[in-house]
């Protein structure tokens, strides 16, 4: 990879946005998922840490057989609306954030609740806070022993898993949209709606800050990917450094994905009502900066979309395959050919 400056990356903004359009419109590749699991409106998605197991969260929390689609488990005594949701290291353990600022610690095979936790915004007085989506975003410490939770009033805690009781709390930055714990468990990442940071979990301190209106990071925890305004940027997170730009097409959502090991991007689709399909979702390999793939799907698949827009994107952790979420479906795609040579999706081809 290279670093480039941010004067080249607006440079090469105007000029690839000009570009890459047609670029995509030459690649147009029409597939259709590997499995598709129909479940409530625009759910809250985690994946086990082994990529056997699905979980789906909105008003009731379920839990699927990636494999072959069949529900496991369903968890019906869920505390308002799940706002975000994660599995523990082990795969033993859920996480569910509810829009009142309540979360529940469960026990995932037994599907029974251990505890809840009520964040600090619970306790402010309701004129005071600026949203009510809750607990948005939360993460386990690599060993299970700690659970850290951002919500949309921006109150950063970390609790531990054994009592339930608050360990940490950080200082509020505007609304949590995502936060991952580093896989050394010495520093975190949090994205709010216009800055992403790196922080130090035992003391609080900013460490790195970058320009973000959403992001993923690698498994590996080198690089960040960043989507701000029309562009994909990918940020070497220990450093802070621009080290490869892709610039989007318009209409492009605010999902995205980067594989476990780093090489790939994903990014969501868009309904093109006058071609009947959705559009737009590209993957991209990030060493070198070119689109590998460009493909849809027809709106006849997307039929149980509320609004045919990917709202979320997830790699499972073998990087063989991706999951889509697009109003109440959940599409899971084989891309296990990406480092074969093959250019497109031609055993799902329509």
């Amino acid at each position: 990879m290279f670093i480039i400056t941010r004067n080249t990356s607006i440079l090469y903004s105007i000029v690839f946005s000009l570009i890459i359009p047609l670029i995509g419109a030459a690649n147009k590749v029409y597939g259709q998922p590997i499995l598709t699991i129909n479940c409530d409106a625009s759910p809250k998605i985690a994946l086990s840490p082994d990529g056997k197991r699905l979980l789906t969260g909105r008003y009731t929390v379920k839990i699927w057989d990636v494999e072959t689609g069949r529900e496991i488990l369903h968890y019906p005594n869920i505390e308002n609306t799940v706002a975000s949701s994660v599995f523990s290291p082990d795969g033993r353990h859920i996480f569910t954030g509810s829009t009142g600022y309540v979360g529940q610690y469960w026990d995932m095979i037994a599907g029974e609740k251990i505890y809840s936790i009520e964040t600090f915004t619970n306790t402010k007085d309701p004129r005071t806070v600026m949203s009510i989506h809750g607990i948005t975003a939360c993460d386990f410490t690599p060993d299970g022993s700690q659970l850290i939770t951002g919500d949309s009033n921006g109150e950063v805690q970390l609790w531990d898993t054994a009592t339930g009781k608050e360990i940490r709390r950080y200082e509020p930055r505007g609304y949590v949209q995502y936060i991952k714990i580093s896989p050394d468990g010495k520093t975190f990442l949090k994205q709010d709606f216009s800055q992403a940071f790196l922080i130090d979990m035992e003391t609080g301190e900013i460490i790195n800050d970058f320009l973000s209106a959403y992001c993923s990071i690698s498994k590996d925890w080198k690089y960040m990917l960043s989507n701000m305004g029309q562009c994909l940027r990918i940020f070497d997170i220990n450093t802070g450094d621009e080290i490869q730009m892709f610039p989007l097409l318009p209409n492009v959502t605010k999902a995205l994905a980067i594989s476990p090991d780093g090489k790939y991007s994903i990014i969501g689709g868009v309904a093109d009502q006058q071609e009947k399909v959705i559009a737009n979702r590209r993957i991209f390999n990030n060493e070198t900066g070119s689109e590998i793939r460009s493909y849809t799907t027809s709106l006849e698949v997307e039929k149980n979309a509320s609004n045919s827009v990917d709202s979320y994107l997830q790699f499972f952790p073998d990087g063989k395959r991706f999951l889509t979420v697009n109003g109440s479906n959940i599409h899971i795609w084989d891309i296990s050919d990406l480092t074969s040579g093959v250019k497109s999706f031609d055993s799902l081809d329509q």
